[in-house]
């Protein structure tokens, strides 16, 4: 029997993405960040707690613009919120293919706090 014979190219994008994790004073306003490497295009990224995605109210996520292979997005963390070690999740997703599966990476928010002697 004949077998018809076909050709697809099937495009592979791999990408990794590194968490920058950061230490700050208790109390304190800051911004933590995850970079997108070796991508094609902007890509999708939400930011996530244990509970859920972050509340508008308390914090600003950035998408962050790609260029050169690279984005980097940011979240702006009140201070109100900066009272404990936290895990922030930042979650990328294709720009252009919504649907796809996402790559979750851990974001690390260590919180010191002051100590006086008496």
């Amino acid at each position: 029997p004949d077998s018809s014979h076909s050709d697809a190219t099937v495009n592979l994008n791999v990408y990794d993405v590194e968490s920058v994790n950061k230490e700050v004073k208790k109390g304190s306003a800051t911004t933590i960040s995850c970079v997108i490497i070796g991508i094609i295009e902007t890509a999708t990224v939400t930011w996530r707690t244990s509970t859920g995605p972050v509340p508008a109210e308390k914090f600003t996520p950035v998408q962050g613009s790609f260029s050169g292979g690279t984005q980097t997005s940011t979240l702006a963390v009140d201070g109100t919120l900066v009272n404990e070690d936290t895990a922030y999740t930042c979650r990328v997703t294709s720009g252009s293919l919504p649907d796809s599966n996402f790559s979750d990476t851990t974001v690390n928010l260590n919180v010191y706090g002051m100590f006086f002697k008496r």
